[in-house]
């Protein structure tokens, strides 16, 4: 696992960055963005066995995936922690909150 977090960490410049506290930052961004995805895919998998087929949860989750594989991405480009605290932390449960509610919308109808 060291080898293929290393090539990422290198593809995402991180090493090029002087200060190692904001480098330990950009560190946890990029892990925290992939404990997202892998707490979605399993997300996936149970709401598989739940509805037994793709439902609009299914779709909304996997949007969210893209938008945090995407912001993971930039973090080659764009090293600013303050942006990405506020991202995780506004973003995704904004995503989860539209999920609730076109789920509310669509089984009332």
């Amino acid at each position: 696992m060291k080898g293929w977090a290393n090539a990422y960490e290198r593809f995402l410049r991180i090493p090029e960055i002087d200060r190692p506290e904001k480098a330990a930052r950009m560190r946890a961004v990029w892990i925290i963005g992939l404990m997202v995805v892998a707490t979605q895919i399993v997300n996936h998998a149970i709401m598989w066995g739940n509805y037994g087929r793709w439902t609009y949860d299914h779709t909304v989750s996997a949007i969210a995936v893209a938008i945090v594989l995407a912001s993971m991405q930039l973090v080659r480009w764009y090293k600013n922690e303050v942006f990405y605290a506020w991202f995780y932390t506004i973003t995704i449960p904004y995503i989860y909150t539209i999920s609730v509610m076109w789920s509310r919308y669509t089984y009332t109808k």
